[in-house]
Formats: structure tokens, sequence, C-alpha cells
């Protein structure tokens, strides 16, 4: 630092601080009007309140599968997923045939 000159100039100030945060805002909903309803009288949600329950091993209402009484039905058995593998009946490719032609 010897070896620098010296200027008669304002030294390096700190980076200003930030007003807000970063990145995207956030999406605001936008103001409603004095006609329209508030969003605490309508509901979307739907409640579990006043549903009768069914089991699935059963099929009786008032229970389900992690109460029932009588022993767990077997589940069907899953197909194999993804398309269904060709039955080759001889030959080594299967492609077309050598030696006959039209």
């Amino acid at each position: 630092m010897k070896l620098w000159p010296r200027l008669n100039r304002l030294p390096v100030l700190p980076p200003p601080n930030r007003l807000g945060n970063r990145g995207r805002p956030s999406n605001y909903a936008r103001r409603k009007s004095i006609n329209e309803a508030t969003s605490s009288s309508k509901k979307t949600k739907l409640t579990r309140e006043k549903r009768i329950m069914t089991c699935s091993n059963c099929r009786e209402e008032g229970n389900n599968k992690l109460s029932c009484s009588e022993p767990s039905a077997e589940p069907e058995a899953k197909r194999p997923r993804g398309r269904p593998k060709k039955n080759q009946e001889g030959g080594s490719h299967g492609g077309a045939q050598v030696g006959s032609q039209g």
C-alpha cells in the first residue's frame, strides 16, 4: 500500500441497504370490491363431517379397512405393466422370409 500514490478522492462506499425481498415478487390477490363476498364465507374444501365411511375390505358402512373385524381379502393379481410381448413361433428373427418371393 505504501507504493500506491494517494489521491484526494472520496472513499469507496458500501452498497446501499436493500428494500424488499430478492427474486420474483409473490402473486398478491387483487383487491375485491365491496359487493364481492369475502373468502371466509365461501368454503371450497370438502369436509369429512356427516360422511359415512365404507370399508374397502368388506364393503360395509361404519368401519374402515383398519378397524375391520373380518379377515382381509386378498387383492386381485395385478397385470404386468407395459406393452405385452409378442409370441414368436419359429424362426430366429421373425422377419421377412428369405427364398419365397412374389
